[in-house]
């Protein structure tokens, strides 16, 4: 849970899902509620989480994808070190459009 240091107000989440049969890969995840976005809180949860994966559980390769048209999601996933590697076409599910897959983006590795 991302909270707020000084009252705990839980303000979102990051996630690290560890590959199943390889535990050197992982994938991070993270969503913010609105009015908490800008502030640092999401830059600051990824960069930790990520840092902890490759630090302490021996995760060697670590991805985060946004859609491509999440500008911001793109920006705190490179303030917290990644980098965009290429798009992923048909990656994910999309509810929205569905049965049609969405491309999404991930930030440069």
């Amino acid at each position: 849970m991302i909270a707020d240091a000084t009252h705990g107000e839980p303000l979102g989440l990051v996630e690290l899902h560890l590959t199943t049969g390889d535990p050197a890969l992982a994938s991070l995840g993270y969503w913010l509620r609105a009015e908490a976005r800008g502030r640092g809180f999401a830059t600051f949860a990824v960069r930790s989480v990520a840092g902890w994966a490759l630090d302490q559980l021996g995760v060697q390769r670590l991805q985060l994808t946004t859609a491509p048209d999440n500008i911001a999601s793109q920006r705190v996933a490179e303030r917290a070190g990644f980098t965009r590697e290429g798009l992923l076409r048909g990656w994910m599910p999309n509810a929205e459009r569905a049965p049609r897959q969405r491309d999404v983006l991930p930030p440069r590795g």
